[in-house]
């Protein structure tokens, strides 16, 4: 799992506005996306994961998140491959490739 620190600084690289939509393809537990939802509470973050078990942490992660103020999470089961999302729907993708 990436660090909070890392994950945030990473969506503060991204310049993140009031109302803009910011995918992670390959979600895990969300860790990317809820630094980017603290950053920018006003963002729409969209997470997805070929994984069942990572969504679940992902999901377990943002009801907590939730429950100390933080919008939700959009999270759905997709291969990054094929993400089921129009082109040109989002305006900034954060990723923590699961690649070692």
């Amino acid at each position: 799992a990436l660090p909070p620190p890392i994950g945030w600084a990473l969506a503060s690289l991204a310049e993140l506005r009031p109302g803009c939509r910011v995918l992670d393809p390959m979600c895990g537990r969300a860790g990317v996306l809820l630094e980017a939802a603290r950053l920018q509470p006003l963002a729409a973050c969209v997470g997805c994961d070929r994984n069942a078990a990572q969504l679940e942490g992902a999901a377990a992660n943002a009801d907590a998140a939730a429950r100390q103020g933080a919008l939700p999470l959009l999270l759905m089961h997709a291969d990054a491959t094929r993400l089921p999302l129009h082109d040109g729907s989002v305006d900034a993708v954060l990723s923590d490739l699961p690649f070692g």
